[in-house]
Order: C-alpha cells, then sequence, then structure tokens
C-alpha cells in the first residue's frame, strides 16, 4: 500500500475506535438499535419493548455490573429522551459517524480518486450505503473551506511551488 493509502485507512480506523463512535463497527445500525433498546427497557420496564433472550441477558447484567450511580445517570438520560418525544435516528448517527471517519481519512489522504478506489474495495460499509452515497457526501465536504482551513490549521495545505531555489554564485 502507498503512504497515502495507509494515511486514509489509519486515519478512518483510529476515528471509528473513538468511544463515541466504537460500537458502530460491530453491526451497524441493528446492533445499536438492539442495545439502545435494551438500555430503555432496562430502565424503563414498563415500556412496551421485546428483548431476544441475549438482549435479555445484557440487560441483566447491566443491573448487576453498574454502580447505583451510573444507573441513576443512565435512568435519567432515559427518561429524559422518552419524555422529549424526539425519535432517535440511529440510521443517520451511524451515517455521520462513517462520513466523520472518511473526512478525516481524506484530511491526512487528500486524494479522492484514490478515497473511491478504497470505499470501492471495503467489504462493507458501517452505514450499508453505496460508494456512490458515500463519496458523494466526502467530496461535496472535500470542496468547502472547512476542509482547507483544517489542512493549513493541521500544515497538510498543498504547497505551491515555485521551481528550484536560486544558487547565490
Amino acid at each position: 500500500r502507498s503512504e497515502k493509502e495507509v494515511a486514509f485507512v489509519c486515519a478512518k480506523a483510529l476515528t471509528l475506535f473513538r468511544p463515541e463512535f466504537f460500537l458502530t463497527q460491530f453491526g451497524g445500525v441493528k446492533v445499536l438499535e438492539g442495545l439502545l433498546y435494551t438500555i430503555f427497557k432496562t430502565f424503563r420496564p414498563d415500556l412496551n419493548v421485546d428483548l431476544s433472550k441475549n438482549m435479555q441477558r445484557i440487560s441483566k447484567d447491566m443491573g448487576k455490573k453498574l454502580k447505583l450511580d451510573e444507573q441513576a445517570l443512565l435512568r435519567t438520560i432515559v427518561d429524559a429522551r422518552i419524555e422529549s418525544g424526539a425519535n432517535l435516528d440511529i440510521k443517520l448517527y451511524v451515517e455521520a459517524a462513517e462520513d466523520t471517519a472518511n473526512r478525516v481519512g481524506l484530511l491526512f489522504c487528500d486524494d479522492p480518486a484514490m478515497v473511491q478506489r478504497l470505499l470501492e474495495e471495503e467489504e462493507n460499509s458501517i452505514s450499508n450505503r453505496s460508494v456512490g452515497e458515500r463519496l458523494g457526501s466526502l467530496l461535496m465536504w472535500g470542496i468547502s473551506d472547512q476542509f482547507m482551513e483544517l489542512r493549513e490549521k493541521l500544515n497538510l495545505a498543498i504547497e505551491t511551488w515555485n521551481g528550484p531555489p536560486m544558487s547565490s554564485g
């Protein structure tokens, strides 16, 4: 692999290892929804949610292994979320996580054609979107002022070459 390919792959992977994105890599939307429903049902048993045997086990483990203050915090978060009445769009969250990781990869790779090839080579997209959808989102960001500003701040800005230095002789 070339240096740019390694830069993209590593930057993307490291971004997805961040705590807020880590779970997106393990089964995508369905797994995250199942985990979310399990948390909700654990701390609001009155909810009309059926849990699989595996999710029931996870729920019991949460009840046993989480400290009381952690349980209280989760209960408060669950209650506030339910009372807000807003829908949770896990699919949108997973897409945003993937877009963020691809953006970080492009930031360090700076080769859209190579990124397209790497996206085509990926066996699984965590968002299950097509290469065209992921690339379209990425390229729109890649021409933004934000992208150029970040590259400049990270000292990755493209420098113009003015030819060889003049000799002093």
